[in-house]
């Protein structure tokens, strides 16, 4: 009877010692589980966070307005980036109105027909010979496409107007949304609309809303 007890007690032994090694062993499986999905889930999230990252640099980039507006609203009211366009003047140079930041700009949306437009140029000239080119200038913009850049060359010349004319400008004045002329635009040096008016607009109101942007 001893000697039977005596053989179980090893057997035991081994059987508790192989217990504990299977539940090590699934101690440590389930260690390893568990780093496996907290690594997974940690690169899930990175990956995420990365997506999100760059989708959204991605989506400023697109709408952030040329010329570095700073996320600026492009728009023709007073306080928007005014929008930009590219034309030919009468000497035949391609120019755009975002290269001219750095300077106040003067629209003028103008016609040769137009009697108001022509009263226009006598208070623009006083602009153009009181301030030095490099820090006003000023676009006449004629909106009526049927007048050849030739005709609006002589006009600009018969008038002893010595800043930028531009045939051509009804997609211009379309973007503008002008449905009457003359109509005046001042830009600042950022691109940023700061006066509009319709009809004729006198020098020392003009002379006035530059002086707040130099």
């Amino acid at each position: 009877m001893v000697k039977k007890k005596d053989r179980k007690k090893p057997m035991r032994k081994r059987q508790e010692i192989k217990k504990k090694q299977i539940r090590k062993r699934e101690m440590i499986r389930k260690v390893k589980y568990i780093t496996v999905l907290v690594i997974l889930v940690i690169i899930v999230f990175s990956a995420a966070i990365l997506y999100q990252y760059y989708t959204n640099e991605d989506n400023t980039g697109d709408n952030k307005p040329p010329g570095n507006n700073n996320g600026e609203e492009i728009g023709i009211n007073v306080g928007q980036i005014a929008p930009n366009f590219e034309l030919t003047d009468t000497d035949y140079n391609k120019f755009n109105l975002e290269e001219m930041r750095g300077s106040v700009v003067i629209l003028d949306f103008m016609a040769i027909w137009c009697g108001p437009c022509e009263g226009e140029l006598e208070h623009l000239k006083d602009v153009s010979s009181n301030y030095d080119y490099n820090l006003v200038k000023i676009v006449s913009i004629d909106v009526d496409n049927s007048e050849s850049s030739e005709k609006l060359n002589n006009f600009k010349y018969n008038h002893s107007c010595d800043w930028i004319f531009a045939a051509g400008g009804g997609n211009v004045a379309d973007t503008y949304d002008i449905a009457n002329i003359p109509t005046i635009y001042v830009i600042n040096k950022q691109g940023k609309i700061t006066y509009k008016n319709v009809g004729l607009t006198d020098y020392s109101i003009l002379q006035s809303e530059i002086e707040k942007l130099l």
